[in-house]
């Protein structure tokens, strides 16, 4: 049997419970779950869906993670491992594709959070005065297929673009072209950042118990030219909005 090649594994137990807790805990629980409790009955919804996590999810989980532990391979190579046979490769790969349609409804929503952060910061709720008229907007606003498809392609590059490394910004600005890659640079002291984080993640990447952490174990290096610096531990969240939009305006990809 052929030997197989050092495959990487998580440093800590947090490591991996984050991991986990971040490809589980999505947006539906954050915005679509409080919506679907009110419609469908208040606490029995809840205790149906607490019952479907324990008695479909729980035993789903464990067995996703056995399988992975025990094979140390990906979906793919898990089925063909467990069973050969191009049936079994294909459930592999349905698990593979499942991960893709969720990340493109998750970035369609992002684009959505997008538009709406442009909208609040414009003045367009200014006038809406009632829920009906907010949901009026939402919906004429995810009906626009342009809006909604730019949106979603913008946020894919916005999180592309994100880079700790000097070299990885330059290369993306060669080649987008000259006047096409504009650099915001959201610049708050390693301190501050530590202050703010409640959940201990810096303490526990101080510790050692996550490796790679940007600015702790990893390097990261600040732009030296950038188009604008938000300092975000002076400013607040609306006064970094509108410095964004004023630079947006100067370089005239928003127009009065």
């Amino acid at each position: 049997m052929p030997a197989m090649a050092a495959r990487g594994a998580f440093s800590s137990n947090v490591g991996f419970i984050l991991a986990g807790a971040g490809s589980a805990i999505g947006l539906g629980a954050i915005w679509r779950f409080p919506y679907m409790t009110g419609a469908n009955g208040g606490a029995v919804f809840v205790l149906v869906f607490l019952a479907c996590c324990f008695l479909i999810g729980v035993p789903v989980m464990i067995a996703e993670i056995t399988l992975g532990r025990h094979t140390e391979r990906n979906p793919v190579g898990t089925f063909n491992l467990l069973h050969g046979g191009w049936p079994w490769k294909a459930v592999g790969a349905l698990c593979v594709l499942s991960g893709f349609m969720i990340f493109s409804w998750y970035s369609v929503i992002a684009g959505w959070i997008l538009g709406y952060l442009w909208h609040a910061t414009a003045g367009t709720f200014a006038t809406a005065h009632t829920a009906e008229e907010v949901g009026a907007f939402f919906a004429s606003f995810v009906a626009n297929p342009l809006i909604v498809i730019n949106l979603h392609l913008g946020i894919i590059a916005i999180t592309a673009f994100i880079s700790p490394y000097t070299q990885d910004r330059g290369r993306i600005r060669a080649l987008l072209g000259h006047g096409q890659f504009i650099e915001i640079f959201v610049d708050c002291p390693i301190e501050e950042c530590e202050k703010r984080d409640k959940k201990g993640i810096y303490a526990k990447a101080r510790a050692g118990m996550i490796k790679n952490f940007t600015g702790i174990s990893a390097p990261y290096e600040a732009p030296e030219n950038p188009d604008l610096v938000i300092l975000s531990h002076q400013e607040d969240a609306m006064e970094s909005a509108l410095r964004v939009m004023d630079l947006l305006r100067q370089k005239r990809i928003i127009l009065e």
